[in-house]
């Protein structure tokens, strides 16, 4: 019988243990916790690295992102606010020149030309106006935000993208604000311009009687009048920085024909100074609309003593026709009889050919003594002063043609 085999060692106990190999090795069984621990953190702290990069790479981003944004939007705010400002500014350029304009009618009007109602009418838009465009004036010349740079990092980006958006704010509420201001210059304008127009065109209307009133008035002061009413009229449709010197103008050529109309009253005066202006008078009254200058003389054209009495004329067919009749003294010293008004009215013939000289030959004399002779026969005139017993008798086709002429 064999022995059965004991393997020395202490003492089973019915347990089964494996040997120390198979439990992970007696190295395993005996590393320290320090050691695991120190482990642990050598990947820990690159990847808490690494997530904290890739955070601030996001926030770097996103505030990249944030500010160019609120950039944008700055930009095209800021773009409207210039362009406002820009027509704005036109705007408030053209109101002070037309208000200078006015400010010309006003300092220089008089009430024939501008009366009460007219005046104060331009006077409240004046103010209107001038009120507006100071109040445009003072908002487009408020400082403008100067165009910011951009910074590096996040934590300048986040506050500068949010003070764009403030400035953004900031220049739409300017923007609808000018734009509201410019609204209203732009009526208180209109009204300007309205008043203004109205003042010239008034101006201009009163010419017509102006000159009627001072009829005596040397023919270059009257055309430079009538001149001035048409450039005033015309500038009546166009109310701007110009028409204050274009009314100023016609100002000044009402006072020249004041003047002029007073030194040649002036000259008139004597004796025979009522009668004069009634032949005068008489002789405008059928010129058809030619001007006529009067000089007077105790000699012309060799009569204008013994009973006789003589007359010349020139005619110019220029700015509507104008001419210069000469005329003895005796012939108002004859006034009213009928070979006198014969004789002026043959003056008036040869004035009166200013507007009609396509009628008849204007370069020949014969033919403009035979034209005045003929006039004078066409307006009834049959007594001697007519110029037949001096030129003889017109054909009948001048006077004809004569009687067409008015």
């Amino acid at each position: 019988m064999t022995e059965p085999i004991v393997h020395p060692g202490t003492a089973t106990s019915g347990r089964h243990e494996l040997p120390p190999q198979f439990h992970g090795g007696a190295a395993d069984a005996t590393t320290p916790l320090a050691v695991r621990a120190g482990s642990q953190r050598r990947w820990i702290y690159p990847a808490v690295a690494a997530l904290v990069l890739c955070v601030g790479a996001g926030v770097q981003l996103a505030s990249h992102l944030a500010y160019d944004d609120a950039r944008a939007k700055w930009e095209d705010a800021s773009g409207d606010w210039e362009r406002t400002r820009e027509e704005s500014a036109a705007l408030v350029l053209q109101t002070q020149g037309t208000a200078a304009a006015g400010r010309t009618i006003l300092s220089v009007g008089t009430d024939a030309l501008l009366p009460a109602q007219a005046r104060g009418e331009l006077e409240v838009a004046l103010k209107s106006a001038e009120d507006a465009a100071a109040e445009a004036d003072a908002k487009i010349t408020s400082d403008a935000v100067a165009p910011p740079s951009k910074p590096a990092w996040f934590w300048s980006l986040i506050p500068a993208a949010a003070a764009l958006r403030e400035d953004t704010a900031a220049a739409r509420e300017a923007d609808a604000d000018l734009e509201s201001l410019a609204d209203d210059l732009d009526v208180a304008l209109d009204t300007l311009t309205t008043a203004g127009s109205s003042a010239l065109v008034g101006a201009a209307g009163a010419v017509p009687a102006i000159e009627t009133e001072n009829r005596w008035a040397r023919t270059a002061d009257v055309i430079a009048l009538r001149e001035a009413g048409v450039d005033a009229a015309a500038a009546g449709s166009d109310f701007d920085e110009l028409s204050g010197d274009i009314y100023q103008h016609l100002e000044q050529a009402v006072e020249a024909v004041r003047v002029s109309a007073a030194q040649e009253l002036d000259e008139k005066s004597g004796d025979l100074y009522d009668v004069r202006l009634e032949i005068e008078d008489y002789a405008r009254s059928i010129a058809g609309g030619v001007l006529l200058d009067f000089d007077w003389a105790d000699i012309v054209n060799g009569h204008g003593d013994n009973g006789s009495a003589g007359g010349t004329a020139t005619w110019n067919s220029a700015s509507g026709g104008f001419s210069t009749i000469t005329l003895s003294n005796s012939v108002a010293e004859m006034w009213p009889s009928d070979v006198m008004r014969a004789l002026v009215t043959h003056e008036v013939g040869h004035a009166i050919a200013a507007k009609c000289w396509e009628k008849f030959d204007w370069e020949d004399q014969a033919a403009n003594e035979a034209w005045a002779t003929a006039w004078a026969l066409s307006m009834g005139h049959t007594a001697e002063g007519n110029g037949a017993s001096l030129y003889g008798y017109p054909e009948q086709s001048m006077i004809d043609a004569a009687a067409s002429c008015r």
